[in-house]
């Protein structure tokens, strides 16, 4: 057992445009909330668009809309799992999601220098309780650079 919980999610959180024209007397203070693109791939596969935006209506309101594509509510099949999907490419011989061998190539010139400055400076990987959040370093990692834990 690994995580706490199996989930793959790609959350970007764009920055706000600077010199904001729209105050919080306007209705919604987008200072609160960010445009976002969340993709999920495990467990419910599903793209969501979170957007500010100008309530069609005379004088400036704005508000927060999200634009929800939920492939299980969308689309009335049962979605295969990554590595079922990859199996069922793999009988089927569809190999379009393999890397070419000169993908491979690049990808290893990338990663080599990584792994050899951390055999040199022999860094450990830190560990963390099975079925946790992961490791704490992580959070300080997240902090440093704004991230913020979300429960969801």
């Amino acid at each position: 057992m690994g995580l706490i919980r199996h989930r793959v999610k790609i959350h970007i959180q764009f920055h706000h445009v600077l010199g904001n024209i729209y105050h919080e007397s306007f209705g919604h203070n987008i200072d609160l909330a960010t445009n976002e693109l969340i993709l999920w791939d495990v467990p419910n596969e599903a793209i969501l668009v979170r957007v500010n935006n100008k309530v069609p209506v005379l004088g400036l309101q704005l508000d927060a809309s999200e634009l929800n594509l939920l492939y299980k509510d969308k689309y009335n099949v049962e979605v295969p799992d990554s590595y079922e999907h990859l199996l069922l490419d793999v009988i089927d011989g569809d190999n379009h999601l393999f890397m070419r061998s000169d993908e491979l190539t690049a990808a290893w010139n990338i990663l080599n220098p990584l792994l050899q400055e951390i055999d040199k400076k022999n860094i450990a990987p830190e560990l963390y309780e099975p079925g946790g959040r992961g490791p704490v370093g992580a959070y300080y990692l997240w902090a440093k650079h704004g991230v913020h834990w979300t429960e969801d």
